[in-house]
């Protein structure tokens, strides 16, 4: 077998990422951990520190906006199967009619991405307002129910909802439904100064005109003042360990109960019909052979990815928990976008 370190040397030698923090645990102990590399490399080089904050990009899907909105709606008493037209009554006629399970699924038929971005010639002239307008407008491209494609735009637009019922911005929901209730910390969007210093750097942006550092690496996201419904959300690597027992311990943290039990299965249990494509729950992927995992795991698997080069993974069988986070883009989208997949495989490899 392959030592762990030997591969994190590997990889942070062969520039797969600047610098690594990932921590495994195995029955609620903690077996493997280590923090090594760089945070950045402008302007001489910033070490990696235990108390470095990444980007979490899409992992907000399932660490935020859809715990939040579970818990919005079990307090309301309102199903997942209401439409989306029901909170949101400015969207068109054709998002109207979708569900919220759908849309939690990842199986709604809506448009992977929505690319208000675009609306903007650059990253300093966004209208939070003129981009929800533009969401509003785009149409679903397959029926929904029938095909898993995965969706930034309907997750941009649960966050919305969960604004809709909460009545307040959904940072402030998530702490105080989460951060607050579970007395987590070290969780936020939009990092302010003090914590922007802790920040790793990610890429240089042309849109925004500078290297990314603090702010939300997802243009879609960064339309919306940093926060969305599909990104947003920054961490450190203690931090989102901790957030992972809301989901390993069925729905409690630290004794407080944030989820009901059944939401709390509902986000980690595949959820979308059998042949519509790789498996959903609310929030999370489960476990396929050709999921970000590699194969090995089992069936009741479950975890995400984030774009920037963060991930999750919790194998309830083995009582197995990973949680791996590099800032990977800092050396480019896409140089670096097989390398990530593969070192997440042989990684999670190693363990099993």
């Amino acid at each position: 077998m392959t030592d762990p370190d030997r591969l994190i040397d590997e990889a942070l030698q062969n520039k797969y990422f600047p610098g690594i923090a990932v921590q495994v645990e195995e029955k609620g102990k903690l077996i493997y951990r280590r923090v090594s590399g760089l945070a950045s490399e402008l302007d001489g080089v910033e070490p990696l520190r235990e108390k470095s904050i990444f980007g979490l990009a899409s992992l907000s899907k399932a660490l935020a906006t859809a715990p939040v909105l579970l818990h919005l709606l079990a307090s309301e008493g309102i199903s997942t199967r209401e439409a989306l037209g029901y909170f949101l009554p400015g969207c068109n006629s054709k998002q109207a009619v979708l569900s919220l399970h759908n849309i939690l699924l990842h199986i709604s038929g809506l448009p992977p991405v929505p690319e208000m971005f675009k609306l903007f010639p650059s990253g300093d002239l966004c209208d939070r307002e003129k981009a929800v307008s533009h969401l509003f407008s785009l149409n679903p491209a397959l029926p929904q129910g029938r095909e898993m494609v995965y969706s930034c735009t309907g997750y941009i637009l649960l966050g919305l909802v969960a604004e809709s019922i909460g009545n307040d911005s959904l940072d402030n929901l998530f702490k105080s439904i989460i951060l607050d209730a579970g007395g987590l910390k070290d969780l936020m969007y939009n990092p302010g100064d003090d914590n922007r210093l802790c920040c790793v750097t990610e890429e240089y942006d042309p849109w925004r005109k500078r290297w990314i550092k603090g702010e939300v690496h997802d243009e879609n996201a960064w339309t919306m003042q940093g926060v969305s419904g599909n990104a947003g959300l920054f961490g450190t690597l203690d931090s989102v360990s901790s957030l992972m027992e809301l989901y390993r311990s069925g729905g409690i943290l630290n004794s407080s109960r944030i989820l009901r039990e059944e939401d709390a299965v509902s986000m980690t249990v595949r959820g979308n019909p059998p042949g519509s494509g790789l498996p959903r729950a609310y929030g999370f992927g489960c476990y396929d052979p050709d999921f970000f995992t590699g194969p090995g795991f089992s069936e009741k698997s479950y975890g995400h990815t984030g774009f920037t080069g963060t991930s999750v993974w919790i194998d309830p069988e083995r009582d197995l928990k990973f949680v791996l986070l590099t800032n990977r883009v800092h050396y480019g989208r896409d140089n670096t976008a097989e390398n990530i997949k593969e070192f997440r495989k042989d990684f999670h490899h190693l363990f099993l």
